[in-house]
């Protein structure tokens, strides 16, 4: 069956089966993309496209046994068959040592210089060694008009803040707050950044506003029960509680967090409940929730 190419909304190039007129005698079953991707590399296995392709969907979808490095090794493939930024910047990805992250993403800097995603890994390349206050001119040239050039801000905040220029990093997460209101992720680091400068009422109340946007926000929740705990306020503390273990019904780590902070408002009875649950879930754990 011949192979087309299509683009995939993820950006990758997935190939697939071309369309072929429907058989009057039965159905066909249908082809996964799965299925496809490994078709097209059965069928082309010189074809850098459909190597990324494959490389790329086993990574995102988990499909591939890590023990076997398949998608590092499909995405070494495609680089050396027809280097691009974008794969020599995946198969960079793949790599946990510095040394080999960085022939890949050197690669493409020779390759694409200017090319936003390529500098902002070769910032956080230098970021992560030695020298690593060399990257602040690196991110801060890197415009904040895209994904990558957010993501430059961003790592320039945190970089500012490990450098110990907690008031630089702190004005770049207020302004990150300020320009995507409703955003989660930035009101979540703006929120940090205030507890860490002591105000700890100010960041009550946005790690409040933080639960509005993100009922999930566990660290938010856990904060604010402390917080109602502090303050005696057990009908606050309970509802939280609650709203936890419903978030989580068979997490054995909300659970015991439970059963603690139920222990800290004399709860017994709720305590013993939450605990059994949990150990009917996990018994092998129950020496550890009990200690």
């Amino acid at each position: 069956t011949p192979i087309a190419v299509h683009a995939d909304p993820a950006g990758a190039t997935l190939p697939s089966a071309a369309p072929t007129a429907p058989s009057r005698s039965h159905a066909t079953a249908p082809v996964t993309i799965l299925a496809a991707l490994e078709a097209a590399v059965a069928a082309h296995p010189t074809d850098a496209v459909a190597l990324e392709a494959l490389a790329r969907y086993l990574g995102y979808t988990g499909g591939a046994d890590p023990s076997e490095h398949r998608v590092r090794d499909l995405a070494i493939r495609a680089t050396e068959l027809h280097p691009t930024a974008a794969n020599l910047l995946f198969a960079a990805e793949q790599h946990t040592a510095r040394a080999d992250r960085s022939r890949f993403v050197m690669q493409a800097v020779a390759l694409a210089p200017d090319d936003v995603e390529v500098r902002y890994a070769h910032a956080t390349l230098v970021r992560d060694g030695a020298a690593g206050e060399r990257a602040l001119a690196m991110l801060e040239a890197i415009p904040d008009t895209t994904p990558a050039g957010l993501a430059a801000l961003t790592a320039r905040a945190h970089l500012l803040s490990a450098l110990g220029m907690n008031e630089s990093a702190h004005a770049i997460y207020d302004s990150l707050r300020t320009r995507f209101p409703g955003t989660p992720w930035y009101l979540r680091m703006y929120v940090e950044s205030e507890e860490s400068r002591g105000h700890t009422e100010l960041a009550l109340e946005l790690r409040r506003e933080l639960l509005g946007l993100r009922v999930e926000d566990t660290d938010s929740r856990h904060a604010l029960v402390d917080d109602a705990l502090a303050r005696s306020d057990h009908e606050a503390a309970t509802r939280m509680i609650q709203e936890e273990l419903a978030l989580h019904p068979t997490s054995t780590t909300t659970m015991g967090w439970a059963a603690s902070v139920y222990d800290a408002l004399a709860m017994e009875s709720e305590s013993i409940a939450v605990l059994s649950a949990a150990t009917d879930l996990d018994p092998d754990e129950a020496d550890t929730r009990v200690a």
